[in-house]
């Protein structure tokens, strides 16, 4: 697993910096008057019109010749004066505009082929809720996607599965990046409000950013296997109860609850309601069991020994028969999850903890630490 001290993950490659094209303003050329003195015979030369920058072969937005403007005047004699013929107005090229370095923006998000999809950006902590009509299937959405920087990734175009939050980074020239979450919301008649920021520049989710295990974390979102808590954050720090563990476990699995689940525990009123069909069917498969006092404790914190045996039957991997472990505290893993301690380490799910070479399964195991498990679970069954 990767633990607080493990090394943090490589960074996405920044691919080839995108042009951005110069906006086009109209410039407006103002008519040449003639200038009539009566006294005096000046031989003005008039401003030559600016050539448009349109391709158009229309003689009106052609350059005109230079004209010269004649005024003579005499004390009995009227004033006579030539004057170019008016310039057409034309459309000249502003200049261009470089991209700043550390630009990183999305700015427009919408789903192919699904009507009336557009993005509602909140780009002061970088979410964008898009409404799509009810009954819409989001398991596989193509977005379109503007943006301005280096890269975006994934790219604009790669289908994935919006039941769930859908994070994408901006990768600037400058390298810098900056995270942005996408979530769908059913209902094209639904108010959308801006949620609270959870930190600075960021809201739902916002405070897995920046995090050792932020990778992992983002990818059990993606996966449905977390959602997170009603003020938008994940508390990547905190404990689990069992009843949580079990419901994350399950949902990564990609198992349905049991409906109307019938669970005989002795502390079956304890029970979460919203817990009691994931429970069920963990129990169904062997993933979990309750206590030899016919109590499940699902409101218990769950140790790292505790959640390590669960995450081993839950992905199929049979206990070590013959555990060899060098950690310094190896005396202190209950035998009852020695094998399947052993077995973590073995495929590369478990590595201790480095600065002390410590496996501590008596701590309380966190958030961040139960998703980076259940990730490499899924990393590796899907190689093997």
């Amino acid at each position: 697993t990767v633990e607080p001290s493990a090394t943090v993950e490589p960074s996405t490659t920044v691919e080839p910096t995108t042009s951005v094209e110069p906006s086009i303003e109209p410039t407006v050329s103002p008519t040449v008057s003639p200038t009539v003195s009566p006294t005096v015979s000046p031989t003005p030369t008039s401003t030559p019109v600016p050539q448009s920058s349109s391709n158009s072969n229309s003689n009106s937005n052609q350059s005109l010749p230079t004209a010269t403007a004649t005024a003579t005047a005499t004390a009995t004699a009227t004033a006579t004066a030539t004057a170019t013929k008016a310039a057409t107005p034309t459309a000249t090229a502003a200049p261009t505009v470089a991209p700043s370095a550390s630009t990183k923006q999305i700015t427009s998000f919408s789903f192919k082929g699904i009507p009336n999809s557009k993005g509602i950006i909140f780009e002061k902590i970088h979410t964008i809720f898009v409404q799509v009509p009810l009954g819409t299937d989001l398991k596989k959405v193509e977005p379109v996607i503007e943006f301005k920087g280096a890269s975006i990734n994934p790219q604009s175009g790669v289908k994935k599965n919006f039941n769930n939050p859908v994070f994408y980074t901006v990768t600037a020239l400058d390298k810098s990046k900056v995270k942005y979450v996408v979530i769908a919301v059913p209902g094209l008649d639904k108010v959308v409000i801006e949620p609270p920021q959870v930190k600075p520049g960021f809201g739902p989710y916002g405070d897995i950013y920046g995090h050792w295990a932020e990778d992992r974390i983002i990818s059990m979102v993606e996966n449905g296997a977390i959602s997170g808590y009603p003020d938008g954050t994940i508390k990547p720090d905190s404990d689990m109860t069992r009843a949580e563990v079990v419901t994350s476990l399950v949902k990564a699995l990609g198992l349905d609850p049991v409906k109307n689940p019938k669970l005989n525990f002795a502390d079956l009123k304890s029970i979460p309601e919203w817990s009691r069909g994931y429970i069920k069917a963990a129990i169904d498969k062997g993933i979990v069991s309750g206590y030899t006092d016919k109590t499940f404790k699902a409101n218990n914190k769950v140790t790292r020994a505790e959640f390590f045996v669960m995450a081993m039957k839950a992905f199929k991997y049979e206990a070590s028969k013959k555990p060899a472990l060098k950690f310094k505290d190896t005396k202190e893993i209950p035998n009852w999850a020695l094998g399947y301690v052993a077995k973590a380490v073995e495929v590369g799910i478990l590595e201790g903890y480095k600065t002390d070479n410590t496996i501590r399964t008596n701590k309380k195991i966190t958030r961040a630490e139960v998703m980076t498990i259940i990730d490499k679970c899924i990393t590796l069954t899907a190689k093997n």
